[in-house]
């Protein structure tokens, strides 16, 4: 009997940079894409998506592509083992 798994894991976080970087430093992941709105972090066969989000209640959220979107003009964010903005 084959074992099931996650794949993806998507997480709704207000500072998305200081959670990435809780994944990134704490648990070891590989940051594969980090934006202010967005990162994607994997960890062996475990994706895991961080999206930016200001409501209280998270879990009643639903996901909007356009939340995804950077804003003109917005940096996006490098890490190396500290974090900056590029």
């Amino acid at each position: 009997m084959a074992a099931a798994s996650f794949r993806w894991i998507v997480q709704l976080h207000k500072d998305v940079s200081k959670a990435a970087r809780f994944y990134l430093e704490g648990l070891d992941f590989t940051v594969n894409v980090c934006t202010l709105r967005w990162a994607e972090l994997q960890s062996g066969p475990l994706k895991l998506a961080i999206m930016q989000s200001h409501s209280r209640l998270h879990s009643t959220r639903k996901l909007n592509l356009q939340d995804l979107a950077l804003a003109p003009g917005e940096p996006s964010i490098c890490f190396s083992r500290k974090l900056s903005v590029c």
